[in-house]
């Protein structure tokens, strides 16, 4: 292990620390943050390395360290302290505050116009098994948007399943929302799902965490697989047996490894201003619209160009929120800008954190917006910065929206 990489795991294990002896959990804001940074570049740089990918530089070690403390020191004024604790109590409490049946069937009846769609795009002759022709076919118009929908209220039935397992009747829809998820081929639409439910449900019942936590890696690995896997069956192909392990270790650590690309000469070409890629990201949601109504976008989001990530070829075009952001060749004072915005990030990230976990406790609340912003702005963020597409964006303003619709109109005491 280099002395950086070294610095690098003691920084964030550091923070992981200090923030569990603030608030006596492990699973909160930093750590959700943290943790994949730390454990990817761990393992890529101790064990992926040697079976030929590339190892994260020491200069993109530096850049995502200091990134991740920048937003620490953000939160700080926040104060996120221990608070008084969801209890099993609390949290059946809060969850009798919500019309559970009602939720269930909604979620079903999405689950089904999700395979009526499969239905009618295989009667009318579309391959929703080829990767390459086809891939987000299921998740789009109308239907796309309902299946958004469910982002919002599947965690809460979960939760509920949790503390009843026998009720399957409760579980059925989501494995059914998981299936029709899987079956729109794009990946992050089935592991964005089931990370917002484990991530839901560990916030509010925290014993569950190692359980979820094997679970959720388990899932992963097994949607990642089949994806290809079923493709590939499909159309006859045949693939060497390091096609898998090569495909999976390059989703999970391609991001971190292009960070070395923004330290190299020459390599990366989109060199736009931070305030162009913020406001990209900020027009992701209008752009929904605006695209629909004339048929254009403001502040097009200008992707990342094709890396190596590995000795055999293998080549990713993602990199991490921070690396998207970063750019070492804008001068002194946009790499100043730039951890200026970081600082506030984390700022706005711990006032969320803070009023829909610690305060939403008062009005009887769990907040699925919460589990959908710490799982597609913070979680995934080692991954890319999805704040540049609109779905996201969308799940997060339907999850403020519609729980509410269902909440019982009466009070508890807890």
């Amino acid at each position: 292990m280099s002395l950086v990489l070294f610095l690098y795991s003691l920084v964030l294990f550091l923070l992981i620390g200090i923030q569990y002896t603030q608030e006596k959990r492990w699973f909160n804001l930093i750590s959700i943050l943290s943790l994949p940074y730390l454990i990817i570049v761990i393992l890529n740089n101790i064990i992926a390395s040697k079976l030929g990918f590339f190892p994260i530089s020491d200069k993109a070690l530096i850049l995502y360290s200091s990134s991740v403390v920048c937003f620490y020191l953000g939160s700080l004024p926040l104060n996120l302290r221990a608070s008084t604790k969801y209890t099993n109590d609390a949290v059946i409490t809060c969850l009798s505050n919500y019309k559970i049946k009602t939720m269930t069937i909604v979620l079903s009846l999405i689950a089904i116009l999700g395979l009526i769609k499969v239905i009618l795009n295989l009667s009318s002759g579309i391959n929703i098994l080829s990767l390459s022709t086809n891939e987000g076919e299921l998740a789009s118009g109308i239907t796309g948007h309902i299946l958004n929908l469910s982002y919002s209220i599947a965690p809460i039935v979960f939760l509920y399943w949790t503390y009843s397992p026998r009720k399957i009747l409760y579980l059925l829809p989501i494995i059914l929302l998981l299936f029709v998820n899987f079956l729109s081929f794009v990946k992050y639409h089935t592991i964005g799902f089931a990370i917002n439910l484990f991530i839901f449900t560990i916030l509010y019942r925290p014993s569950l965490a190692k359980k979820a936590i094997i679970l959720l890696c388990a899932l992963i690995t097994t949607v990642f697989v089949l994806n290809y896997a079923i493709s590939f069956a499909s159309q006859d192909v045949e693939v060497a047996s390091t096609f898998y392990y090569n495909h999976l270790w390059k989703y999970c650590a391609g991001s971190l490894i292009n960070g070395n690309y923004l330290f190299a000469e020459n390599e990366v070409s989109q060199n736009v201003s931070i305030w162009y890629k913020i406001l990209s990201c900020l027009s992701a949601l209008p752009n929904l619209f605006i695209y629909g109504l004339f048929d254009t976008t403001i502040f097009p989001n200008i992707g990342f160009e094709m890396f190596p990530v590995n000795t055999s070829g293998e080549e990713s075009n993602v990199i991490n929120l921070f690396g998207y952001f970063f750019n070492p060749t804008g001068g002194i004072t946009e790499i100043l800008v730039y951890y200026a915005i970081i600082i506030l990030f984390g700022g706005f990230s711990a006032l969320l954190y803070k009023k829909q976990f610690y305060e939403s406790k008062k009005k009887y609340h769990l907040s699925t917006f919460l589990s959908s912003y710490l799982t597609f702005f913070i979680f995934l963020s080692f991954f890319s910065p999805y704040g540049t597409l609109s779905g996201p964006w969308e799940i997060c303003l339907l999850s403020l929206i519609i729980p509410p619709i269902f909440k019982k109109k009466r009070n508890f005491a807890v």
